[in-house]
């Protein structure tokens, strides 16, 4: 079989500086398909003579990747701006997806009890200035009776109630997963059941859609896919499971490029519902009165605002991964305001379910899963730091700022199993932001330092390469000073002043970073 070629003639701009460059050309090869190549490129003073050594390393150069589709190919390193501003968003992203992590804990879906314990037990905010954290959980409904009894699958629901905590011993993630949708269990019974045969219905939609290629199907498609997984996390996580394998099925993976894709996807499929309940909990327990009316009107707030800007900021990081550019790529509002009327949806079927369908909803709520065990976190810290590795070379190339950003990614998951024999010092744990405030601050600080970043290096792979180090490094701050203020005997007093001044703070400073008011 003849290799594919691709034929271009281009002019190298007058003002090109002298050094390493990147040089990616994009076009149709002669077999009518989409093509992409990128080569090293050495920019010499004619006074010189320079050998080609030294030419980043690229694991994309010199390399054609043929793909059966009318996407434009696309480089995240074509627009270093726009990779800064897209890391600064990923540092608070991943920051966000701890709290997840730890505010899941090692339960499944529980609720919240109203009040403050002030201990930082749960970091999730609660609009208070000084703390943002939602206090103790807990799994305690209300067994009164049901007002909605659908017909019901015995056998199904034993395994999504036990299997999650099962599951979890090896992956705590995919039990997460699996244990996100009790509520909609509970309302929709044996017709839930539905729900899995869609999804993989919706992933063999999506495969023929993109003609069984690594690349973004319809926008139509990918907005069931997110919209559907807002409400249960496992739709979504079988809708590209299904696609994935489909693809590779078709010959669709061609390169490394298709595998980032595959992740990106992954990840978007089913992250944002996980993420949102990081931010504020869907539900609580014992809320009443007009303090209680508040918490549940900043709770949907709040996880409108962030469960939809992690959505946007998912979506608007796969065209860099995947290396191919659909028309809709700039459409991130759509996909931001589909997430969040199906956020606000969700938030009123958790609530719903437990004023129609409190026992059904107790009785299907999965049993706790497991604590991961020092040895799970080491090698999930070491498999998630590769892939990280793999994922961040697409935007940086494999150079001392990708290994040292996985240095930086490593560290802070490994540290905290031996915190407890650090010192303790309870001032820092008073004044230091914690949960959404955190989150905030880290989005205010990183587009701050983005601006000065894309404004003071004008070599744009040396921009991207100190950006992708140094857009971490407030969070770093944060996360060691954490290790060292882990706990406090002072309680910050909670009154109206602090809960409304806490909640218009964090929407503030939000709008702030999205550029919606005071753009900076």
């Amino acid at each position: 079989m003849q290799p594919d070629l691709l034929i271009r003639l281009f002019d190298l701009p007058a003002d090109i500086e002298v050094g390493n460059h990147v040089l990616t050309l994009s076009g149709t090869a002669q077999s009518g398909s989409a093509a992409k190549v990128s080569i090293g490129l050495i920019v010499s003073d004619i006074s010189e003579v320079t050998e080609p050594t030294n030419v980043p390393d690229d694991s994309s150069s010199n390399s054609i990747t043929s793909v059966n589709t009318d996407q434009e190919p696309f480089d995240a390193r074509s627009e270093p701006k726009s990779t800064v501003a897209l890391l600064g968003e990923m540092v608070a992203l991943l920051a966000l997806a701890g709290l997840a992590s730890s505010s899941s804990g090692g339960g499944g879906r529980k609720e919240d009890e109203d009040g403050d314990d002030g201990d930082g037990s749960d970091d999730r905010g609660s609009g208070e200035v000084a703390d943002v954290s939602a206090g103790k959980s807990g799994d305690e409904l209300d067994a009164g009776s049901d007002v909605i009894r659908m017909p019901r699958l015995g056998f199904l629901d034993h395994f999504m109630t036990n299997f999650p905590q099962s599951i979890s011993r090896r992956s705590p993630l995919v039990g997460t997963i699996l244990a996100d949708a009790a509520y909609l269990r509970s309302l929709l019974g044996a017709f839930w059941g539905l729900l899995p045969l869609l999804a993989v219905v919706t992933g063999l939609l999506a495969a023929f859609n993109t003609q069984f290629e690594v690349v973004m199907p319809a926008l139509s498609l990918l907005t069931v896919i997110v919209v559907v997984s807002v409400f249960d996390a496992l739709f979504g996580f079988i809708a590209v499971v299904t696609f994935g394998l489909a693809v590779a099925i078709g010959g669709g993976i061609h390169s490394a490029d298709s595998v980032r894709g595959l992740l990106g996807m992954y990840v978007f499929s089913f992250a944002v519902p996980l993420i949102a309940t990081a931010s504020r909990p869907f539900r609580r327990v014992l809320s009443q009165g007009v303090t209680g009316l508040w918490d549940r009107a900043a709770d949907l707030v709040l996880i409108t605002l962030f469960g939809s800007w992690a959505g946007g900021s998912m979506f608007s990081a796969l065209p860099g991964l995947i290396g191919f550019r659909p028309e809709y790529a700039d459409r991130i509002s759509h996909i931001q305001i589909a997430v969040a009327l199906a956020l606000v949806a969700r938030f009123a079927l958790e609530n719903g379910a437990v004023i129609f369908a409190p026992s059904q909803l107790r009785e299907m709520t999965a049993k706790d899963l497991h604590e991961p065990t020092t040895s799970q976190v080491v090698f999930s810290s070491l498999v998630r730091t590769a892939l990280f590795v793999f994922v961040a070379e697409v935007f940086i190339g494999n150079n001392w700022a990708l290994w040292a950003g996985a240095v930086l990614y490593l560290v802070p998951k490994l540290v905290p199993l031996v915190q407890d024999s650090l010192p303790n010092v309870p001032s820092l744990h008073i004044f230091m932001p914690r949960g959404l405030l955190k989150i905030v601050l880290l989005l205010v600080i990183a587009k701050w330092w983005g601006g000065v970043l894309t404004s003071s290096i004008s070599n744009a792979d040396q921009m991207v390469r100190i950006g992708f180090v140094f857009m971490g490094a407030p969070g770093l701050a944060a996360t060691i000073c954490g290790w060292f203020g882990r706990s406090s005997t002072h309680k910050w007093k909670q009154n109206w002043i602090t809960r409304i001044a806490g909640l218009v703070l964090l929407v503030l400073l939000f709008l702030m970073v999205q550029g919606i008011i005071l753009n900076f």
